[in-house]
């Protein structure tokens, strides 16, 4: 996929809602069973939670899972990213660099690089 793509991807994201859901079922005073619903959300550096109805239920399962959504396509953008700059770290690189004397040896012998004229240090006349 490619790194716009990913980006397309992320935008089409209205709407999300960061945490999770947990049920439990408690005993009222009428001895009736109830399950009850939490939103459970880290917020700065605390745990946040609160009750959710049965008619809010599925609308926030579908905002919970776009969040879950758009943190893999977060990291899909990151993996291509990173691939992407590897491989082009990867042809830029170059062999190491020679000594300065041979490179003066290469540019003084016939046909090196220093030879300007082709004529392998021979003038032409």
């Amino acid at each position: 996929m490619t790194p716009d793509r990913v980006l397309e991807e992320i935008a089409k994201i209205r709407r999300m809602e960061r945490g999770g859901l947990s049920t439990f079922t408690r005993t009222n005073t009428y001895n009736e069973r109830v399950t009850y619903y939490v939103h459970n959300e880290w917020v700065n550096g605390r745990n946040r939670t609160g009750y959710v109805s049965a008619a809010e239920l599925p609308g926030l399962k579908r905002l919970i899972n776009a969040h879950k959504r758009f943190r893999k396509l977060v990291d899909r953008y990151v993996d291509v990213i990173v691939k992407q700059t590897r491989r082009e770290r990867l042809a830029l690189k170059t062999r190491k660099p020679k000594s300065p004397r041979e490179e003066e040896r290469i540019r003084s012998s016939p046909g090196g690089s220093g030879d300007q004229d082709g004529a392998g240090g021979q003038n032409k006349r």
